[in-house]
């Protein structure tokens, strides 16, 4: 064990649902050097804790360290904070820092972020009447990733999901539909709605069935014929900032209608996204014990100073995260399975980041391999309509790449 000084920054989770009432270690990294603690310092490791619910849980006096039974040298007592179902506790490890106890803002929360999987429907005429509310059931509705549409001129290079729109360039279906579902753990703390959209070429936002936004629409009803009153370049980003009367605490969907400006246009996009503003002090507290880069075990006490989970490192033989990776629990909340994660997520829900979806498909280039005496524009295409291409140029990984 190491002499450290362990840095604790709650992260309050807006975004997660809950599975049963417990707080657990969720996610450690044991060799951090890319995610930075309350003052910038991107040396300290961490743990995360997650409250899996239902209940909102009072951490104070709850005790997490490397040893068991409980001590203080080897470990850290929390503060007198509720942790809402669904929230995070990141516990940062570092020995440049002091023992205290600070106050800092909640960060906002992405709740649509970008490149978000979708449920959509490019029908030959209006869906149901309630298919913007939250209870519609969606499930026959097909998915794909943002942005949506398509896009002839640039040969859909910029829609991830490719959409059909009945076959005759003429006359194109006017109208598509979108939906998407999230979880606000906390409505009290979120104090605006920041919505981001590349729209082509109007649309009607809903939240949990109500309309909240109109963009490019005439007023009044809008049908599935109702055409967007200009035509719009696909390369448009507008903003908005939403009421949060109408969040709900748990589950919730945003709906957006897109329309067309005329039968015969070449492109419909629905890029989207939606950012909780937060307003809500967190404790950030300093506390001492280590880790070790090689992992170790890590233990979880309720304020009765009782172990109520032992999170245990990677076996023997197996293997174990390298620098910036974590081990965490697959998926948040479980107690029993566990796996590596090549990009940490302090504060949000374990993900493995990217969806790798061409395994059996290779990109076919338009032109062919050689050396041209002038530049040429190239493009890249899969025989499966809506698959994303990600490339790079300088070597770096392409999954990083926008």
């Amino acid at each position: 064990m190491k002499n450290k000084i362990v840095f604790v920054a709650l992260a309050v989770a807006l975004t997660c649902g809950w599975a049963r009432a417990a707080l657990i270690v969720n996610e450690v990294c044991y060799d951090n050097s890319s995610v930075p603690d309350e003052t910038g310092n991107t040396s300290s490791d961490w743990i995360e804790l997650y409250n899996t619910g239902p209940a909102a849980v009072n951490v104070n006096g709850y005790g997490l360290g490397d040893a068991n039974p409980y001590v203080e040298a080897d470990g850290v007592l929390l503060p007198n904070y509720t942790l809402p179902a669904g929230g995070y506790l990141v516990v940062f490890v570092n020995s440049s820092l002091p023992e205290y106890t600070a106050w800092t803002n909640a960060p906002n929360i992405a709740l649509i972020p970008d490149n978000s999987t979708w449920r959509f429907l490019a029908p030959v005429n209006s869906p149901d009447s309630t298919w913007m509310t939250n209870t519609f059931n969606d499930a026959t509705w097909a998915s794909g990733i943002s942005p949506l549409g398509y896009n002839d001129p640039k040969q859909n290079m910029d829609c991830a999901t490719v959409l059909g729109y009945g076959g005759n360039p003429t006359n194109r279906y006017p109208t598509a539909y979108f939906r998407k579902a999230f979880t606000v753990i906390n409505p009290a703390a979120v104090t605006g709605l920041e919505l981001k959209a590349r729209i082509n070429d109007g649309m009607v936002v809903y939240l949990n069935g109500v309309e909240v936004l109109r963009y490019n629409l005439p007023g009044g009803a809008a049908t599935y014929s109702t055409l967007a009153s200009l035509i719009l370049p696909p390369t448009l980003w507008t903003s908005a900032l939403l009421a949060t009367n109408g969040l709900l605490q748990g589950a919730n969907v945003l709906a957006v209608e897109v329309h067309q400006a005329a039968a015969n246009s070449p492109d419909l996009i629905m890029d989207l996204t939606l950012t909780a503003q937060v307003s809500e002090q967190v404790p950030v507290v300093h506390g001492q014990f280590g880790l070790t880069k090689t992992g170790e075990n890590v233990h979880l006490f309720n304020a009765s100073s009782t172990r109520v989970q032992k999170f245990e490192m990677p076996a023997t033989g197996m293997p174990v995260p390298g620098e910036n990776q974590t081990y965490g629990a697959s998926p948040d909340g479980s107690t029993t399975a566990f796996k590596i994660y090549d990009r940490p997520t302090p504060g949000a829900a374990n993900t493995l980041a990217f969806s790798e979806i061409l395994t059996a498909e290779k990109p076919t280039f338009s032109k062919a391999p050689g050396v041209y005496a002038s530049s040429q524009s190239v493009s890249l295409s899969t025989a499966t309509a809506g698959y994303k291409i990600l490339y790079s140029v300088d070597g770096s990984d392409p999954r990083s790449s926008p």
